[in-house]
């Protein structure tokens, strides 16, 4: 900046003997710097777009392959919990067969705190139906005995379980 005022007080004769030119030329420098700065920067602009646009194609292609895989492991999810759900309540249902066919145990409950199967099943069962059992209030009418009774009640609860589901 130094060397620009020291050049205008050195020169100063010929810049006040033709102002315009002076002006003009000036002008001339202004215009054609603005002009190449602005094509510089168009230039970086639409650089920068291309690569804001290649980004939004690899990002629609992850998003596109994310949601297919995820599509994919949700149904394998979804079935692989469909089948551990099958699986609770056929070992439910091979406990009670178990159970009625056994004369060793006289109460139902003692039996199945025994079986690792009662404990996967038991969160899934009916509140009600289970409080009852555990606390022997559990009346049944059935043709048979009162043992049939409780087994009979949790077998209805397998089959209201397979329903909610979609099991069966």
């Amino acid at each position: 900046m130094q060397s620009v005022v020291q050049a205008f007080n050195d020169n100063w004769d010929v810049v006040a003997s033709a102002p315009y030119a002076v002006l003009v030329l000036a002008l001339v420098i202004a215009v054609t710097m603005w002009t190449f700065v602005s094509f510089l920067k168009a230039h970086e602009i639409s650089t920068l777009e291309t690569r804001l646009k290649l980004r939004d194609d690899e990002i629609a292609e992850l998003k596109r392959t994310k949601h297919e895989a995820g599509a994919s492991v949700s149904a394998r999810t979804e079935d692989a919990q469909q089948a551990r759900r099958r699986a609770i309540v056929n070992d439910g249902r091979r406990l009670m067969a178990a159970f009625n066919s056994q004369t060793l145990h006289k109460f139902l409950i003692e039996y199945l705190a025994t079986k690792e199967e009662w404990h996967a099943i038991r969160p899934h069962l009916d509140p009600e139906v289970l409080q009852n059992l555990e606390n022997g209030r559990l009346l049944v009418l059935t043709s048979g005995t009162e043992k049939d009774g409780k087994i009979h009640a949790l077998l209805r609860d397998f089959d209201r379980l397979e329903r909610e589901w979609g099991l069966i």
